[in-house]
């Protein structure tokens, strides 16, 4: 490869290379010394190394024109031992220069001829800048000796003269190295074949040796510095480091400083809490001394019931023991009442005033305990002598009240005797003293009567008490009850007696006038008869009928009766009066206008101008054979009515006796009646006492059981306070979730279902069979957002009341639309007022003590159910499989036992929100492909919620319908150990055809809706139904059903309300419970079918409070009220049921001036079973009447017509309480409350 002639620095290089390798000494002729002049280079940054530098091949060698002779070097020659250390002292002292070419990327320069590979200039702005040496460069290793060839013959270098430029170098054959210059032939011959004998080094090598100390050099400046970098690095970090070091030291002493602080500031706190606590547990136990104190009085009260003692001396105990147990009761809630949110501050934060808050936390339950423990067994020991001693004092009062009636029925038995001494006697005058007997039989008669009905109403009243507990009370009791009871019955058979006597013998004074009446009426006929018959022969010719027809009727004979008369000869005395002319002829004639006596006046004249014999023209005689015959037609007439009213009359007189047998035997009928009815009260007495002992054992048994429990149990009792005390994450363990009907106070729970419109049958028969098989501790809620009827003691919620529980979006559509309404279930478990929760689907019956389930009570956090019955797809089925079966089970969602928690509701939330859904093996195995959709919906969700925390509960309180006919559970699942039946599927509401397999099943809930649906009242949705948005009055329509109407007027119109109704003018009334008194009223009880339509009204809203009276009015077609307003002695509310049949009701304003803004007039259609509540302004400015038709009008022109019978019932409450039904025990109360009646009753006529 050629050198390009364009770079002379490479040239100028080797020339001098090769120049100064030569062997020559300095002076020129003697020889170097062994060591080559390229072994002590400098390196870069050293005094000696050239400031630009030759360039060769890209490559920065070292300036050698110092190393030469005194011809192309310095001035003075140095020997080669000076050059070789001053070389190495520099080189050890010359800074290192960073070489960065691209030669330290080049291959090696091949070996062969000595030329140089051409190298391309680097331009002037590429220079390398020098960099800072790094120390302790190690030394560049040294050539190995060459041996020095023989110099050629030099001659000696000229020194320039003073002044003058330095002389540039040159190469062998003494030419200038400038650039261009490539030096003479021979001299570059003579060196190469110097080179090639080995005398002289080969310029390869010596290149390459060169470039390779450079490259080295350059690799260690540049690991030199790396390592530098590095330490600068770690230098840095390790400052860093410190810093961070120091910082965190800092933070640490401010965080121990402050913690010290806080620490100190705690102990503070927990001196501060410690002392509170001490002063507060010091109170507290002062109030537990003092109520064990008083625990003790009261045992020693109570001790004194177990002496011997009279029942009189057992209740003065008793009262002195109620006065003590009351104060011990007070202590006890006094400290409680302490305790009540002080809980934390009691405790305080040491071991020792914990310790003392437990011991005074079961200190206090156990007073409590001891003080129930006592209260019962004296109240258990009482209440047999309270009953002796109620039953002699009630016996004694009856004994008070049949001397009463004795002695009015012995007056009344006197009189009974003179009646008959009347009786023997004969004539008109013994008719008249009978009478006279019976008008003053009358009021004694009553006045026993009423005696008699005042002991049985008193026995009536207190059945169960008058009995007694012992067999003596009980046999004077029943002797009494039937001493009264045959009192009344001879009472009524005396008063039957005397009505009949009277009536006997007013019929035959009656009888008597007549006959004296017929005989004066004969005598008087005869008079008439001799009067018109004038020739005195005993018979009335056809003349002398004409006169007395006319002086006596005024009318004409009609022809045909007077030829009748002529043809039999006259009329004789004996018929004269079966012929007079009675009121109905004297009509005949009146009828006939004014001819007939026309023709009269011309027969009698006609008859006056002829002789005695009729000696008359033919027309005369027909004339006058024709008025005779009419009358004698009308008196045969009157002949044929009067007979049969004789011979009437005739059976009656002879039938008197008999009728007087008749009436005998109906009293003797009554009797046996009132004797029926006395033995069916006598078998409901029976019942009743079979009932009561039947309670009786259970309440002993109850209260033995809970006297066992206490004794027992009180550790355990103790325990479980203590565990409530504790925080919800320790108790956990502790609270097991026992239950029990003695703790009902400690725990509230309550029965709960959810229902739409569609299940508003279903909620009212679970709700009604579990209310009656409840104690009221419990409460039974509906949750909805529909109007239901329920029973009494029910309590209706909103739905809206409950946490929004919206479907999850995940999930997919459920097997039935409604399934989606089942997921506000879950936020039943938000309800932490209660502490237990027993959910049941409104498709439930209740067949047995579903109280019971509340023993399977489930610890906090789990959940408690029974399984569901998987017959349909598996055989593995586990729904009647036992409890010890441990398995995961799915369960059915129907019946759900668990403890509310807002823990757990925020948790389900969260899973439904957050997390995946990862179906439970559970879920898996039950369900068909694809279950992660829960086609049931919060059932599928429940089981994956809780698959780890589940309790099985027993089938019976969740029998599945279709489970009881299945053949594989119908011998471990009886119907008749069931507790509660399950109506999956078909609904007995509404049958299909699929359901006649459950036809059996399904009649048990129809018969428990016939039952329940009489107790049943709507509860409803009060907006709904308001009349006018400016006033407070409501009218809801069908409040309650057909089947409740028909119960209540069975005892509005029953035989025990028959003698309180009242005949007014425009209607009947009856007031039942108290009256508005000026003094107050004397409240009486209101019957139980009035009292619970009261308590629906007020559980619904619909009143503020109990209603005290009940107005009941029976309307009549054509009757109404007056326009009235029901006054101020009655809170401004008010509540109209009507019965039977519609009216419609005006309402008007008083003062339409006062109120432009209120409607002045209203009308309101009160259908049957409708109720019609005002309140307010309704009641206080507005006066109301019913319209006395029997048709009413609306405002439309539309015609409502009344019914045979319309009832309406008014319920009220007055303002002024004198004495509740309760209080209204003794004689003088009873007798002031009779007095207001009387008081009630005149007022109410003279308002009528």
């Amino acid at each position: 490869m050629k050198r390009p002639a364009d770079e002379p620095h490479a040239q100028a290089a080797v020339d001098a290379l090769l120049w100064k390798a030569s062997p020559r000494a300095p002076g020129g002729n003697s020889p170097r010394a062994t060591t080559p002049a390229f072994k002590a280079l400098p390196l870069p940054g050293h005094p000696l190394f050239p400031k630009v530098p030759p360039r060769l091949g890209g490559l920065l060698l070292p300036d050698v024109s110092g190393l030469g002779n005194g011809v192309h070097g310095d001035k003075t020659a140095q020997p080669p031992w000076k050059v070789a250390r001053v070389d190495t002292e520099q080189a050890k002292a010359a800074p290192v220069v960073e070489v960065r070419t691209k030669a330290m990327a080049m291959p090696e320069v091949p070996k062969g001829p000595a030329t140089v590979a051409p190298r391309p200039q680097a331009p002037p702005w590429r220079a390398v800048p020098a960099v800072p040496a790094v120390p302790a460069v190690p030394a560049v290793p040294a050539v190995p000796a060459v041996p020095p060839p023989v110099p050629p013959a030099v001659p000696p270098a000229v020194p320039p003269p003073a002044g003058a430029a330095p002389e540039r170098p040159r190469g062998p054959s003494g030419n200038s190295t400038a650039t261009g210059s490539t030096g003479s032939g021979a001299s570059f011959s003579k060196a190469a074949a110097a080179a090639s004998s080995g005398l002289v080094p080969n310029p390869n090598d010596l290149l390459r040796r060169g470039e390779e100390l450079l490259r080295q050099t350059a690799q260690l400046h540049q690991q030199n510095e790396i390592a530098h970098k590095k330490q600068e690095e770690e230098r840095r970090k390790q400052e860093e480091i410190e810093k961070r070091r120091a910082e965190v030291e800092e933070k640490r002493r401010l965080e121990e400083e402050r913690k010290r602080l806080v620490e100190e500031e705690q102990q503070n706190v927990r001196r501060q809490a410690d002392e509170a606590a001490q002063v507060l547990q010091d109170e507290l136990r002062k109030l537990i001394e003092v109520a064990e104190l008083e625990v003790q009085m009261a045992e020693a009260e109570s001790a004194k019931i177990d002496e011997p003692a009279s029942c009189e001396e057992i209740v003065r105990v008793s009262e002195d023991f109620e006065t003590a147990a009351l104060a011990a009761q007070h202590a006890v809630k006094a400290c409680f009442e302490f305790m009540d949110g002080r809980h934390l501050k009691l405790k305080g934060n040491t071991e020792a005033t914990m310790s003392n808050c437990a011991s005074l936390l079961k200190r206090s339950h156990a007073a409590r305990a001891s003080v129930d423990m006592v209260v019962l067994k004296v109240r258990q020991k009482a209440k047999p002598a309270k009953d002796e001693l109620l039953a002699r004092s009630l016996q004694a009062e009856l004994e008070s009240l049949l001397a009463v009636a004795e002695e009015e029925a012995a007056t009344v038995r006197k009189l009974q005797e003179a009646l008959g001494k009347a009786q023997r006697q004969d004539g008109n005058e013994a008719d008249q003293a009978v009478i006279s007997a019976c008008d003053d039989f009358d009021k004694p008669g009553q006045n026993a009567l009423q005696a008699a009905l005042r002991c049985t109403s008193l026995l009536d009243q207190n059945v169960k008490q008058i009995h007694g507990p012992t067999e003596e009370l009980k046999a004077r009791s029943t002797k009494l009850a039937g001493q009264a009871r045959q009192l009344r019955s001879a009472l009524d058979q005396i008063l039957e007696k005397v009505r009949l006597a009277k009536m006997a013998a007013i019929q035959r004074i009656e009888k008597e006038a007549r006959r004296v009446a017929v005989e004066k009426e004969a005598k008087r006929q005869e008079a008439i008869f001799d009067q018109y018959d004038q020739d005195k022969d005993g018979v009335l010719t056809a003349g002398e009928i004409v006169a007395y027809v006319k002086g006596e009727h005024q009318f004409d004979l009609a022809e045909e009766k007077l030829q009748q008369i002529l043809q039999n000869g006259g009329v004789s005395k004996q018929h004269f009066a079966r012929l007079r002319l009675t009121n109905g002829a004297s009509a005949t004639a009146k009828q006939q206008g004014p001819e007939g006596p026309e023709k009269l006046r011309q027969l009698e004249e006609f008859v006056q101008g002829t002789d005695s014999e009729l000696a008359v023209t033919e027309e005369a005689k027909q004339l006058v054979f024709g008025q005779v015959r009419e009358i004698v037609e009308s008196l045969q007439a009157q002949l044929q009515e009067s007979e049969p009213l004789a011979k009437v009359k005739q059976l009656r007189e002879e039938a008197a006796p008999v009728m007087a047998r008749f009436m005998e035997a109906e009293v003797l009928r009554t009797q046996i009646q009132v004797c029926s009815e006395d033995l069916v009260r006598l078998k409901q007495e029976v019942a009743d006492c079979k009932e009561e002992l039947k309670e009786g054992r259970m309440r002993w048994s109850d209260s033995a059981a809970g006297s066992l429990t206490h004794r027992r149990g009180a550790a355990s009792g103790l325990f479980g306070a203590a565990v409530r005390e504790l925080p919800h994450g320790t108790r956990q363990h502790g609270d097991m979730g026992t239950w029990g009907h003695l703790h009902g106070d400690a725990q509230r729970a309550a029965f709960v279902t959810l229902a739409t419109h569609d299940y508003s049958q279903g909620a009212l028969v679970l709700t009604a069979g579990l209310r009656s098989g409840l104690p009221d501790w419990i409460d039974v809620i509906v949750f909805s957002d529909t109007e239901l009827s329920l029973v009494p003691g029910v309590e209706l919620r909103a739905l809206s009341s409950l946490p929004d529980v919206p479907v999850p979006a995940f999930v997919g559509e459920p097997l039935m639309p409604n399934f989606n309404f089942c997921w506000k279930k879950l936020g039943l478990w938000s309800l932490e007022e209660y502490d237990v929760i027993v959910y049941m689907d409104a498709d439930i019956l209740i067949l047995g003590n579903i109280l019971s389930i509340l023993e399977k009570t489930p610890p906090a956090g789990m959940l408690a159910a029974v399984p569901a019955c998987e017959c349909w797809r598996s055989e593995t089925c586990n729904y009647t499989a036992p409890d010890s079966y441990d398995v995961g089970f799915y369960f059915n969602a129907g019946v759900l036992v668990f403890r509310p928690s807002t823990s757990d509701f925020s948790n389900m939330m969260g899973w439904l929100q957050h997390d995946a859904q990862t179906p439970s093996p559970a879920l898996q195995s039950s369900e068909q492909p694809g279950s992660d959709s829960m086609p049931f919906a919060e059932q599928d969700f429940l089981n994956i919620f809780f698959e780890k925390k589940l309790c099985r509960l027993p089938p019976v309180f969740n029998a599945l319908q279709h489970a009881l006919r299945n053949p594989k559970h119908a011998t471990q699942l009886n119907l008749s150990d069931c507790i509660a039946l399950h109506y999956v599927m078909g609904k007995p509401w509404a049958p299909t055809k699929h359901d006649e397999d459950f036809v059996d099943l399904q009649n048990l809930w129809r018969k428990s809706y016939q039952e329940f649906s009489t107790r049943a009242f709507l509860r409803p949705l009060w907006e709904l139904h308001r009349v006018h948005p400016k006033l407070s009055l409501f009218l809801v329509r069908d409040y309650i059903p057909p089947a409740t109407e028909g119960a209540l007027l069975s005892v509005i119109y029953g035989e025990s309300l028959q003698d309180r109704w009242v005949q007014l003018t425009s209607r009947r009334l009856l007031c039942l419970g108290g009256v508005p008194h000026p003094d107050g009223a004397i409240c009486e009880a209101l019957p139980p079918a009035i009292d619970e339509i009261g308590h629906a009204l007020a559980q619904a809203g619909g009143i503020s409070g109990l209603p005290n009276q009940c107005l009941i009015n029976s309307y009549l077609p054509g009757q109404g009220i007056d326009a009235h307003s029901d006054g101020p002695r009655f809170k401004a509310e008010v509540a109209i049921l009507t019965l039977e049949g519609p009216a419609l009701m005006y309402f008007g304003l008083v003062e339409k001036k006062a109120y432009p803004l209120h409607p002045q007039r209203l009308e309101v259609l009160l259908e049957p079973r409708s109720l019609l509540v005002m309140s307010g302004e309704a009641y206080e400015l507005y006066v109301h009447r019913i319209d006395h038709a029997k048709v009413d009008i609306t405002r439309a022109g539309e015609e409502i017509p009344r019914a045979p019978r319309r009832t309406s019932l008014t319920l009220r409450r007055l303002k002024h309480i004198l004495l509740e039904p309760k209080e209204v025990m003794d004689a003088a109360t009873k007798s002031a409350k009779d007095a207001q009646w009387q008081w009630w009753n005149s007022q109410i006529s003279e308002i009528d």
